[in-house]
Protein backbone atom coordinates (compact mmCIF):
# COMPACT_ATOMS: atom_id res chain seq x y z
CA UNK A 1 0.00 0.00 0.00
CA UNK A 2 0.98 3.92 -0.57
CA UNK A 3 1.92 5.87 2.10
CA UNK A 4 -0.11 8.78 2.83
CA UNK A 5 1.39 12.13 1.24
CA UNK A 6 3.85 13.44 4.32
CA UNK A 7 3.85 9.79 6.11
CA UNK A 8 5.44 6.40 6.12
CA UNK A 9 2.39 4.72 7.48
CA UNK A 10 0.23 3.39 5.16
CA UNK A 11 -3.48 4.76 3.97
CA UNK A 12 -5.06 1.76 5.42
CA UNK A 13 -3.75 -1.37 6.76
CA UNK A 14 -5.44 -4.76 5.87
CA UNK A 15 -8.45 -6.12 7.75
CA UNK A 16 -7.62 -9.84 8.49
CA UNK A 17 -10.82 -12.25 7.08
CA UNK A 18 -11.68 -12.71 10.84
CA UNK A 19 -12.67 -9.74 11.66
CA UNK A 20 -14.18 -8.76 8.32
CA UNK A 21 -17.89 -8.72 9.47
CA UNK A 22 -21.03 -6.37 9.10
CA UNK A 23 -20.37 -3.21 11.32
CA UNK A 24 -16.72 -3.68 12.01
CA UNK A 25 -14.83 -0.24 13.00
CA UNK A 26 -11.74 1.04 11.83
CA UNK A 27 -10.02 3.03 14.11
CA UNK A 28 -8.20 6.45 12.88
CA UNK A 29 -5.29 5.13 14.36
CA UNK A 30 -5.07 2.15 12.35
CA UNK A 31 -5.55 4.34 9.37
CA UNK A 32 -2.15 7.11 10.21
CA UNK A 33 -4.69 8.93 12.43
CA UNK A 34 -6.77 10.07 9.13
CA UNK A 35 -10.08 8.73 7.96
CA UNK A 36 -9.64 5.54 5.48
CA UNK A 37 -11.81 7.28 2.35
CA UNK A 38 -12.90 11.03 2.09
CA UNK A 39 -16.79 11.34 3.06
CA UNK A 40 -17.29 8.04 4.60
CA UNK A 41 -17.54 7.57 8.45
CA UNK A 42 -14.84 4.76 9.02
CA UNK A 43 -17.41 2.24 8.78
CA UNK A 44 -16.61 -0.64 6.23
CA UNK A 45 -18.99 -3.30 5.09
CA UNK A 46 -18.05 -5.90 2.83
CA UNK A 47 -20.14 -6.75 -0.79
CA UNK A 48 -23.94 -7.82 -0.03
CA UNK A 49 -23.77 -6.90 3.59
CA UNK A 50 -25.35 -3.50 3.72
CA UNK A 51 -28.34 -5.02 4.09
CA UNK A 52 -27.82 -6.82 7.11
CA UNK A 53 -26.18 -3.64 8.55
CA UNK A 54 -29.57 -2.04 7.90
CA UNK A 55 -31.84 -4.53 9.65
CA UNK A 56 -29.41 -4.19 12.84
CA UNK A 57 -29.91 -0.72 13.02
CA UNK A 58 -33.15 -0.91 13.04
CA UNK A 59 -33.76 -2.33 16.79
CA UNK A 60 -36.56 -2.28 19.55
CA UNK A 61 -36.36 1.20 21.25
CA UNK A 62 -34.65 0.64 25.15
CA UNK A 63 -37.61 2.74 26.38
CA UNK A 64 -38.84 1.47 29.88
CA UNK A 65 -42.47 0.49 29.35
CA UNK A 66 -44.59 -0.96 32.19
CA UNK A 67 -47.42 -3.06 32.81
CA UNK A 68 -50.86 -1.06 32.16
CA UNK A 69 -49.15 1.81 29.45
CA UNK A 70 -51.70 2.22 26.46
CA UNK A 71 -50.25 1.28 23.48
CA UNK A 72 -49.46 4.25 20.66
CA UNK A 73 -51.62 3.71 17.91
CA UNK A 74 -50.58 4.72 14.43
CA UNK A 75 -52.95 6.27 12.76
CA UNK A 76 -52.98 6.89 8.45
CA UNK A 77 -54.24 10.50 7.88
CA UNK A 78 -57.28 10.94 5.97
CA UNK A 79 -59.39 13.96 4.67
CA UNK A 80 -61.83 14.54 7.53
CA UNK A 81 -65.12 14.44 6.34
CA UNK A 82 -68.22 17.07 6.65
CA UNK A 83 -68.25 19.95 7.77
CA UNK A 84 -66.91 20.14 11.45
CA UNK A 85 -67.24 23.49 13.57
CA UNK A 86 -63.73 22.71 15.80
CA UNK A 87 -61.88 22.72 12.09
CA UNK A 88 -63.07 26.49 11.58
CA UNK A 89 -61.49 27.11 14.56
CA UNK A 90 -58.45 25.53 14.14
CA UNK A 91 -57.84 26.96 10.43
CA UNK A 92 -58.78 30.22 11.00
CA UNK A 93 -56.86 32.35 12.53
CA UNK A 94 -58.32 34.10 16.04
CA UNK A 95 -57.46 36.71 18.35
CA UNK A 96 -55.90 34.87 21.58
CA UNK A 97 -55.43 38.38 23.60
CA UNK A 98 -57.74 41.22 24.20
CA UNK A 99 -61.07 41.20 24.88
CA UNK A 100 -63.99 41.38 21.96
CA UNK A 101 -67.65 41.50 22.08
CA UNK A 102 -69.86 38.23 22.59
CA UNK A 103 -71.67 37.26 19.33
CA UNK A 104 -74.33 35.32 20.99
CA UNK A 105 -75.40 35.02 24.28
CA UNK A 106 -74.99 30.93 24.40
CA UNK A 107 -71.01 32.57 23.84
CA UNK A 108 -70.75 34.84 27.50
CA UNK A 109 -69.30 32.97 30.07
CA UNK A 110 -65.79 33.81 32.29
CA UNK A 111 -64.80 37.40 33.06
CA UNK A 112 -67.00 40.13 31.71
CA UNK A 113 -66.69 43.56 31.23
CA UNK A 114 -70.36 45.34 30.99
CA UNK A 115 -70.37 48.76 30.05
CA UNK A 116 -73.84 51.18 29.98
CA UNK A 117 -73.83 53.04 26.50
CA UNK A 118 -76.08 55.55 27.04
CA UNK A 119 -77.14 55.94 30.64
CA UNK A 120 -80.09 57.69 31.05
CA UNK A 121 -79.56 61.03 32.46
CA UNK A 122 -82.12 64.10 32.89
CA UNK A 123 -80.22 67.21 33.06
CA UNK A 124 -77.18 66.74 30.36
CA UNK A 125 -78.00 65.93 26.70
CA UNK A 126 -74.33 63.88 25.93
CA UNK A 127 -74.53 60.71 28.06
CA UNK A 128 -71.67 59.20 28.96
CA UNK A 129 -70.61 55.30 29.12
CA UNK A 130 -69.98 53.90 32.25
CA UNK A 131 -69.33 50.31 33.99
CA UNK A 132 -70.69 48.17 35.92
CA UNK A 133 -68.53 48.65 39.14
CA UNK A 134 -67.78 47.68 42.47
CA UNK A 135 -66.38 50.08 45.63
CA UNK A 136 -64.68 48.21 47.66
CA UNK A 137 -64.63 48.90 51.41
CA UNK A 138 -61.81 48.55 54.12
CA UNK A 139 -64.42 48.59 56.71
CA UNK A 140 -66.80 46.03 54.85
CA UNK A 141 -66.63 43.06 53.16
CA UNK A 142 -69.58 44.11 51.11
CA UNK A 143 -69.02 46.48 48.42
CA UNK A 144 -71.62 48.91 46.93
CA UNK A 145 -72.65 48.24 43.01
CA UNK A 146 -72.57 51.82 41.18
CA UNK A 147 -71.61 52.71 37.12
CA UNK A 148 -68.36 53.71 37.36
CA UNK A 149 -67.04 56.42 34.59
CA UNK A 150 -64.73 55.31 32.06
CA UNK A 151 -61.22 56.92 32.01
CA UNK A 152 -59.84 58.23 28.16
CA UNK A 153 -57.73 54.95 27.85
CA UNK A 154 -60.65 52.55 28.95
CA UNK A 155 -63.31 54.44 26.12
CA UNK A 156 -60.20 53.97 23.11
CA UNK A 157 -59.53 50.30 24.09
CA UNK A 158 -62.86 49.44 25.43
CA UNK A 159 -60.69 47.21 27.45
CA UNK A 160 -61.06 47.19 31.72
CA UNK A 161 -57.87 49.23 33.63
CA UNK A 162 -59.90 48.04 36.97
CA UNK A 163 -60.34 44.65 38.26
CA UNK A 164 -63.39 45.93 40.21
CA UNK A 165 -64.72 46.93 36.77
CA UNK A 166 -64.59 43.09 35.98
CA UNK A 167 -67.12 40.45 36.94
CA UNK A 168 -67.36 36.59 36.37
CA UNK A 169 -69.41 35.12 34.54
CA UNK A 170 -70.54 30.88 35.64
CA UNK A 171 -73.32 29.44 33.15
CA UNK A 172 -76.03 27.48 35.36
CA UNK A 173 -76.22 23.46 34.77
CA UNK A 174 -79.20 22.34 33.00
CA UNK A 175 -80.32 25.70 31.68
CA UNK A 176 -79.10 27.26 28.27
CA UNK A 177 -79.63 30.83 29.02
CA UNK A 178 -79.17 31.46 33.06
CA UNK A 179 -76.00 32.99 34.61
CA UNK A 180 -74.50 34.34 37.60
CA UNK A 181 -72.34 37.21 38.10
CA UNK A 182 -69.58 36.83 40.68
CA UNK A 183 -68.18 40.23 41.48
CA UNK A 184 -64.72 41.27 42.40
CA UNK A 185 -64.56 40.17 46.17
CA UNK A 186 -65.92 36.95 45.42
CA UNK A 187 -69.69 38.18 45.86
CA UNK A 188 -72.65 37.29 43.65
CA UNK A 189 -75.03 40.11 42.01
CA UNK A 190 -78.71 40.36 43.07
CA UNK A 191 -81.53 42.21 43.15
CA UNK A 192 -85.02 42.25 45.32
CA UNK A 193 -88.36 42.84 44.73
CA UNK A 194 -88.13 46.78 44.72
CA UNK A 195 -85.52 46.73 42.20
CA UNK A 196 -82.21 47.19 44.48
CA UNK A 197 -79.27 45.96 43.04
CA UNK A 198 -76.75 44.55 45.23
CA UNK A 199 -73.67 41.93 45.65
CA UNK A 200 -73.33 40.78 49.65
CA UNK A 201 -74.44 37.08 49.44
CA UNK A 202 -71.43 34.23 48.56
CA UNK A 203 -74.14 31.81 47.97
CA UNK A 204 -76.10 31.67 44.76
CA UNK A 205 -80.00 31.35 44.77
CA UNK A 206 -82.71 32.90 43.14
CA UNK A 207 -82.18 36.46 43.06
CA UNK A 208 -78.36 35.91 41.60
CA UNK A 209 -79.83 34.04 38.24
CA UNK A 210 -79.70 36.58 35.17
CA UNK A 211 -80.34 36.29 31.80
CA UNK A 212 -78.93 38.15 28.86
CA UNK A 213 -81.10 39.25 25.82
CA UNK A 214 -79.76 40.06 22.61
CA UNK A 215 -80.45 43.44 21.32
CA UNK A 216 -81.98 43.60 17.96
CA UNK A 217 -81.03 46.46 15.66
CA UNK A 218 -84.10 48.08 14.23
CA UNK A 219 -84.39 47.63 10.72
CA UNK A 220 -86.67 49.85 8.97
CA UNK A 221 -87.33 46.90 6.12
CA UNK A 222 -88.43 44.34 8.30
CA UNK A 223 -90.09 46.14 11.30
CA UNK A 224 -92.11 42.67 12.06
CA UNK A 225 -90.04 40.27 14.79
CA UNK A 226 -87.47 38.04 12.56
CA UNK A 227 -88.54 34.71 11.06
CA UNK A 228 -85.12 33.10 12.25
CA UNK A 229 -85.62 31.78 16.05
CA UNK A 230 -81.64 32.25 17.03
CA UNK A 231 -82.19 35.70 16.40
CA UNK A 232 -83.18 36.82 19.97
CA UNK A 233 -79.69 35.14 20.53
CA UNK A 234 -77.31 36.87 18.05
CA UNK A 235 -76.53 40.06 18.61
CA UNK A 236 -73.79 41.69 16.13
CA UNK A 237 -72.83 45.22 18.10
CA UNK A 238 -72.49 42.56 21.33
CA UNK A 239 -75.21 44.60 22.84
CA UNK A 240 -77.63 42.72 25.85
CA UNK A 241 -79.90 43.38 27.71
CA UNK A 242 -79.74 42.09 31.41
CA UNK A 243 -82.74 40.41 33.10
CA UNK A 244 -84.06 38.98 36.37
CA UNK A 245 -84.93 35.43 35.94
CA UNK A 246 -86.83 35.73 39.50
CA UNK A 247 -88.64 39.19 39.08
CA UNK A 248 -88.62 39.75 35.54
CA UNK A 249 -87.31 43.05 35.21
CA UNK A 250 -84.50 44.88 33.30
CA UNK A 251 -81.34 46.05 34.79
CA UNK A 252 -81.28 50.01 33.88
CA UNK A 253 -78.64 53.06 34.66
CA UNK A 254 -80.54 55.97 35.51
CA UNK A 255 -79.19 58.98 37.20
CA UNK A 256 -81.45 59.79 40.73
CA UNK A 257 -82.65 63.11 42.34
CA UNK A 258 -79.38 63.82 43.53
CA UNK A 259 -77.73 63.96 40.25
CA UNK A 260 -75.96 60.81 40.64
CA UNK A 261 -76.27 57.62 38.73
CA UNK A 262 -77.55 54.66 40.12
CA UNK A 263 -77.76 50.77 38.96
CA UNK A 264 -81.66 49.77 39.10
CA UNK A 265 -83.44 46.65 38.25
CA UNK A 266 -86.99 47.47 37.88
CA UNK A 267 -87.56 48.78 34.72
CA UNK A 268 -90.03 46.02 32.67
CA UNK A 269 -88.96 47.21 29.17
CA UNK A 270 -85.88 46.62 27.04
CA UNK A 271 -86.49 49.37 24.64
CA UNK A 272 -84.57 52.03 26.67
CA UNK A 273 -81.11 53.04 26.10
CA UNK A 274 -80.30 52.59 29.42
CA UNK A 275 -80.86 49.26 29.58
CA UNK A 276 -78.37 47.83 26.81
CA UNK A 277 -75.04 47.07 27.96
CA UNK A 278 -71.93 46.31 25.75
CA UNK A 279 -70.57 42.82 27.09
CA UNK A 280 -66.85 42.47 26.50
CA UNK A 281 -65.49 39.44 27.25
CA UNK A 282 -61.35 37.65 27.22
CA UNK A 283 -60.59 36.05 23.44
CA UNK A 284 -59.58 33.15 25.01
CA UNK A 285 -62.87 32.50 26.89
CA UNK A 286 -64.34 33.28 23.39
CA UNK A 287 -62.68 30.34 21.87
CA UNK A 288 -63.10 27.73 24.46
CA UNK A 289 -66.92 29.06 24.06
CA UNK A 290 -67.24 28.28 20.74
CA UNK A 291 -65.48 24.81 20.98
CA UNK A 292 -67.78 24.01 23.76
CA UNK A 293 -71.06 24.79 21.57
CA UNK A 294 -69.14 23.10 18.85
CA UNK A 295 -69.23 20.02 20.77
CA UNK A 296 -72.70 20.42 22.47
CA UNK A 297 -74.14 20.93 19.04
CA UNK A 298 -72.33 17.52 17.94
CA UNK A 299 -73.96 15.55 21.03
CA UNK A 300 -77.05 16.57 19.74
CA UNK A 301 -76.72 14.77 16.66
CA UNK A 302 -76.66 15.91 13.02
CA UNK A 303 -79.40 18.26 11.32
CA UNK A 304 -80.95 17.46 7.67
CA UNK A 305 -81.75 20.52 5.69
CA UNK A 306 -84.81 18.82 3.94
CA UNK A 307 -87.14 21.80 5.03
CA UNK A 308 -86.07 25.21 6.55
CA UNK A 309 -86.81 24.65 10.24
CA UNK A 310 -84.70 21.51 9.86
CA UNK A 311 -85.50 17.97 10.46
CA UNK A 312 -83.75 15.95 13.68
CA UNK A 313 -82.93 12.73 12.50
CA UNK A 314 -80.21 11.68 15.10
CA UNK A 315 -80.94 11.47 18.99
CA UNK A 316 -78.80 13.00 21.20
CA UNK A 317 -75.44 11.22 21.64
CA UNK A 318 -76.42 8.74 18.55
CA UNK A 319 -74.52 8.69 16.36
CA UNK A 320 -74.72 8.15 12.57
CA UNK A 321 -73.46 4.43 12.55
CA UNK A 322 -75.92 3.54 15.41
CA UNK A 323 -78.61 4.61 13.29
CA UNK A 324 -78.12 2.50 10.13
CA UNK A 325 -76.91 -0.32 13.01
CA UNK A 326 -80.67 0.31 14.37
CA UNK A 327 -82.21 0.64 10.53
CA UNK A 328 -80.66 -3.03 9.59
CA UNK A 329 -81.51 -4.88 12.94
CA UNK A 330 -84.93 -3.34 12.46
CA UNK A 331 -85.24 -5.07 8.70
CA UNK A 332 -83.19 -7.89 8.83
CA UNK A 333 -85.24 -11.60 8.41
CA UNK A 334 -82.66 -13.37 10.96
CA UNK A 335 -84.11 -11.34 13.67
CA UNK A 336 -81.22 -11.27 16.34
CA UNK A 337 -79.03 -13.13 14.78
CA UNK A 338 -75.17 -11.55 14.31
CA UNK A 339 -75.18 -7.94 13.08
CA UNK A 340 -74.07 -7.37 9.57
CA UNK A 341 -73.07 -4.17 8.31
CA UNK A 342 -71.60 -2.24 4.75
CA UNK A 343 -67.74 -2.08 4.70
CA UNK A 344 -68.52 1.13 3.33
CA UNK A 345 -67.28 4.37 4.97
CA UNK A 346 -70.09 7.05 6.52
CA UNK A 347 -69.33 9.56 3.81
CA UNK A 348 -72.32 8.67 1.79
CA UNK A 349 -74.42 8.60 4.74
CA UNK A 350 -73.16 11.90 6.14
CA UNK A 351 -73.80 13.77 2.56
CA UNK A 352 -77.09 12.32 2.57
CA UNK A 353 -78.05 13.66 5.73
CA UNK A 354 -76.60 17.27 5.00
CA UNK A 355 -79.02 16.77 1.99
CA UNK A 356 -81.99 15.29 2.99
CA UNK A 357 -82.08 11.82 1.64
CA UNK A 358 -80.43 9.97 4.59
CA UNK A 359 -83.45 6.86 4.19
CA UNK A 360 -82.79 6.76 0.49
CA UNK A 361 -79.33 6.30 1.58
CA UNK A 362 -80.38 3.82 3.89
CA UNK A 363 -82.34 1.50 2.00
CA UNK A 364 -79.69 2.13 -1.13
CA UNK A 365 -76.83 0.14 1.77
CA UNK A 366 -79.19 -1.96 2.50
CA UNK A 367 -79.48 -3.50 -0.40
CA UNK A 368 -76.06 -4.29 -0.73
CA UNK A 369 -76.24 -6.39 2.07
CA UNK A 370 -77.19 -10.03 0.60
CA UNK A 371 -78.47 -11.11 4.02
CA UNK A 372 -81.67 -8.74 3.90
CA UNK A 373 -84.58 -10.33 1.45
CA UNK A 374 -86.81 -6.99 2.52
CA UNK A 375 -84.10 -4.44 0.40
CA UNK A 376 -83.54 -6.08 -2.89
Amino acid sequence: MEPLPGSSTPSCIPIPLRDRWPGNRVTWKECGGRPPLAGLTGKFYLDGDSETAMANSQRKSTKLTFKGDKKEKKHRKRKREGNDDLDGLQDSPQQTEGWLNSPTQAHISGPLYMICVAPCLGTSSDPKPCALAIVPSPLSPIARVIPMALSSQALETLDPDDVNHVMVCTRVVDSSNKVTLRVANGRYLACDELGSVSAEREARGAQEEWIFEAVRPSRPSSPGPSSNPQSDQYSPDGLYVLKSVLYNTYLTVEEVANGKLEIRCDSSSSDDSSSHLLVRMQAAELIKSKKRLAEEHAKKGLLSKSNNTGLTILKAGQTISDLEANNIRQYQARGAGRLITPSESNAGLKKACKEGRLAEELLDRRAKLKSDRYAK
